[in-house]
């Protein structure tokens, strides 16, 4: 949370906080072979207001690129050692001699009991956290998600309309073997990092891992909508009535879901949901996974706020209720056995 970010910023002081942020990479140009970096925006120490600490831990008065950050990762990804970032591995001829090969700088941030620790707390993040719908199918992840308001440029203040939402992480989580950041500039409907940027981490990574030969560490998770579910050899007429009725209730929630029927002319998506004759209606989320939560208020340009996990038991507003773009939607989820 920002709070914690803040006190803890408040422990660790102006000077260590700055000499952490240089350390990591921030405030410098990577050095990789592209034209046109910038080293981002870091002020020196000395320039710092009485504020700036609780700023800058919750990421104000500070601006870092994404290779910055995908960077920083990497130190945690590798055990405290941070690689500068480079394109070329080598370069070889046809008959198979090098002719070039590199050499980045490599230097130690943090010691590797700390990168691990870091990696553990990250992994919570994408279990229990912010950014459930990053999780790889067949593979841990850690990460963190950001939402970042842009600068108005009339009014020179943080915007309430325009963000920046982000997710950088790394898979699998103890001997991770990429790094990915996934930033989206100023998306519409949805704007939290977990809800737009979290999913395409997801897909990048369920695609490159297994084609760099990566072994899954965690089990595959079959989706909802596919389990098989046994049934007895013989149903009584009272059970055979309830799971019609189940049937029923399923059904009839599937039916308030919004869904992609086909892609306009220019690329982008049709949605269709159901609406009066003034606003969208509150689909049915009850029994949904937090994957088909996302997706559903995504797509209907609704805000979420999640509590627990699972499958969802309560929600506000109520099914049926009209609803309009950018409304936040409670959500609860529990286990249900």
């Amino acid at each position: 949370s920002n709070v914690a970010a803040i006190k803890l910023g408040l422990r660790v002081g102006d000077a260590t906080m700055h000499e952490f942020i240089t350390r990591f990479g921030f405030g410098s140009r990577t050095g990789i072979e592209l034209p046109g970096e910038t080293p981002g925006l870091l002020r020196p120490v000395t320039r710092w207001q009485a504020s700036s600490i609780g700023s800058i831990a919750i990421g104000q008065e500070i601006g870092v690129t994404p290779l910055q950050m995908a960077a920083a990762f990497g130190v945690l990804a590798n055990d405290g050692v941070r690689v500068a970032p480079h394109l070329v591995r080598e370069i070889r001829t046809s008959s198979g001699t090098n002719l070039y090969r590199s050499n980045p700088e490599q230097r130690r941030v943090v010691t590797p009991e700390t990168a691990r620790a870091l990696r553990r707390m990250l992994e919570q993040v994408t279990l229990n956290g912010t950014a459930k719908l990053a999780q790889p199918d067949g593979y841990s992840a850690a990460g963190k998600t950001g939402t970042a308001q842009k600068i108005d440029p009339k009014t020179k203040t943080y915007s309430r309309t325009k963000h920046i939402a982000s997710f950088v992480g790394f898979a699998p989580v103890e001997n991770p073997a990429v790094v990915i950041i996934v930033v989206i500039d100023e998306p519409a409907g949805a704007y939290h990092g977990g809800d737009v940027a979290a999913p395409v981490f997801r897909e990048i990574a369920e695609q490159i891992l297994p084609d760099l030969g990566v072994a899954p560490d965690t089990k595959l998770d079959l989706e909802s909508d596919h389990l098989a579910q046994s049934a007895p050899a013989v149903q009584s007429p009272e059970a055979a009535k309830a799971q019609e009725e189940r049937t029923r209730l399923e059904d009839a929630r599937k039916a308030t879901l919004p869904s992609v029927a086909r892609r306009d002319g220019r690329g982008g998506e049709i949605v269709y949901a159901v609406a009066s004759s003034k606003a969208v209606l509150m689909p049915d989320l009850r029994g949904r996974s937090v994957r088909d939560v996302a997706r559903a208020c995504a797509l209907l340009g609704l805000q979420v706020e999640a509590r627990g996990e699972g499958q969802v038991i309560r929600q506000s507003p109520a099914p049926g209720t009209e609803v309009g773009p950018v409304q936040v939607v409670s959500v609860e989820f529990a286990r249900v056995n």
